[in-house]
């Protein structure tokens, strides 16, 4: 039996959520069924593994040069001949990996990763609605989270390219050991860990910490991301206007940011929008309790007050209260923290792989 040859397209091999799943789902595919490669531009600060023999790196070259761009992804798709075609993120190269892959004859999974529903945020807005390009041309869409929420016209392309939900594949933790767990020095000790962008929405934790402390509440919150320098520096600058500097702590990226769950009481996530964030579920299962902005992310495979606590409104002042609430209520995190074990187990990464290679043989080209 011929093995399936599935060519990933995305960014980089590490970033975010969606490089890690896209790389642990290639690494884990049953090797007597399947063969895969992965198109990036790079490699980015932590591939899951350093073994780049499957990888194919193609430059970006001039950012407005879209014309050349699309004609180097085509030379290689044409060449590699692959007979599904899996396109992940950014629109900049799975969009025209979609196109081409349509034209070419080569089935097309497009992974669903981020909810397509306006947040406020404009620039968001715009390349959600360049990401529908490759919806419309893939074969079949893989969303990682229930897409009930979503917009009209993406729940109709959904359904009628007989879309699926596949849960990401939860995170292989280390053991909590070393000095990180113990570098706490407040008893409200507070993580927040992403990307720092706007959709993460980091001015609302700010603002709801220095309500915290306006209460005098001895805090301090952790901040393991990285991002664009000028959206870093107005962070910064909106830290120094409401006078949490001492308070608040940059961390940058952390592969390891889980040795600190043991000496912190949450994990805050106020996103405006989100898939299903890997980082709330390793946080779920390392018994961190997560307190959540009210997305359908969380409205959809969270229980408020079961697994997790979601804040209902996008207000400083209902989050300050939200993380005063369980650092005094030790009964409530208690149970947050078993329940959310618990509930961890279901996304486990045998039943995320065996759920592509489902569906990979499903649409397999003939």
């Amino acid at each position: 039996m011929n093995k399936i040859y599935v060519l990933n397209v995305i960014g980089s091999l590490s970033k975010g959520g969606a490089e890690y799943q896209c790389a642990l789902l290639s690494n884990k595919l049953d090797r007597t069924q399947f063969n895969s490669k992965t198109i990036c531009f790079y490699k980015g600060p932590s591939p899951i593994n350093e073994n780049l023999e499957n990888v194919i790196f193609i430059s970006r070259g001039n950012k407005w040069n879209l014309v050349s761009l699309y004609f180097k992804i085509l030379s290689i798709i044409r060449s590699e001949n692959p007979d599904i075609l899996h396109v992940w993120l950014p629109e900049i190269i799975s969009v025209p990996a979609a196109i081409i892959g349509r034209f070419l004859g080569i089935p097309v999974i497009a992974s669903h990763r981020n909810s397509t529903k306006f947040s406020g945020d404009i620039l968001k807005y715009v390349r959600d609605r360049v990401r529908f390009i490759q919806y419309i041309f893939a074969t079949k869409i893989i969303s990682n989270f229930y897409i009930n929420e979503e917009p009209f016209f993406f729940r109709f392309l959904f359904n009628r390219k007989k879309g699926e939900v596949i849960f990401n594949g939860l995170k292989e933790i280390l053991p909590i050991s070393g000095e990180k767990n113990k570098i706490a020095d407040e008893p409200l000790s507070l993580l927040f860990v992403g990307r720092l962008a706007p959709e993460k929405n980091l001015p609302l934790l700010l603002r709801s910490v220095a309500i915290i402390k306006e209460r005098s509440k001895s805090f301090r919150l952790r901040i393991c991301g990285e991002g664009n320098d000028a959206y870093k520096s107005k962070l910064k600058q909106l830290i120094n206007n409401l006078d949490i500097s001492e308070q608040v702590e940059f961390l940058g990226y952390d592969k390891n940011w889980h040795l600190l769950a043991s000496s912190s009481l949450c994990l805050l996530l106020p996103s405006k929008s989100e898939g299903t964030a890997n980082v709330v579920i390793e946080s779920l299962s390392i018994g961190l309790p997560v307190i959540i902005s009210n997305i359908p992310m969380s409205r959809s495979i969270l229980s408020n007050k079961v697994n997790a606590l979601i804040v209902r409104r996008e207000d400083p002042v209902e989050w300050a209260e939200t993380i005063i609430h369980l650092f005094e209520n030790e009964i409530l995190s208690d149970q947050i923290k078993r329940n959310g074990i618990e509930y961890s187990k279901e996304f486990s990464i045998d039943k995320m792989v065996s759920s592509y290679e489902k569906s990979y043989n499903q649409i397999k080209k003939k």
